[in-house]
């Protein structure tokens, strides 16, 4: 279910304001191994989530003004123009990347909560987890909120060893 209604939001909602940012930022990443664009925050998500596309749309990087600035918003801009008629349909692939990644997340807490606290547990951190509104729009959303969450139970053993 909450696979499912993160790929209907990822498919039928449109862009929020710096979802192109992280896009940009993701393919400037894949070029140039170069992070002037969009850089708050450490790469790594934004790799992860602009990978498939880098692999089966293989977009341009336009090395115009916004890359060379580091603006991002410039520099999707340019992307777009490089990809007529196909940039939604790559914004939908970053967001199901996402939302697939955030599903075996949710699948990977369950059970190790099952096995650390039993089935009940487990399936009830697993409704709760696929029932959070904010997870579920996140989780589909090119950001790096959700996959940050994903990293930080997935770094730390500790967290499964109590």
């Amino acid at each position: 279910m909450y696979l499912l209604q993160g790929l209907f939001f990822a498919v039928n909602k449109s862009s929020t304001f710096d979802e192109s940012n992280h896009i940009a930022a993701g393919i400037s990443a894949w070029h140039t191994f170069d992070f002037r664009i969009y850089p708050q925050n450490p790469p790594l998500a934004r790799m992860i989530e602009t990978g498939p596309v880098m692999l089966i749309f293989r977009p341009p990087l336009p090395r115009k003004d916004g890359w060379r600035n580091g603006r991002a918003i410039t520099l999707i801009n340019d992307i777009a123009a490089a990809c007529p008629g196909r940039f939604h349909t790559l914004v939908v692939a970053v967001r199901l990347t996402t939302a697939l990644l955030m599903a075996v997340f949710l699948v990977l807490l369950t059970l190790d909560v099952s096995r650390v606290a039993g089935m009940f547990a487990g399936t009830l951190c697993g409704l709760l987890f696929a029932s959070q509104p904010i997870l579920i729009a996140h989780g589909s959303l090119v950001t790096v909120d959700a996959l940050a969450a994903c990293f930080f139970y997935l770094a730390d053993p500790g967290i499964s060893l109590f």
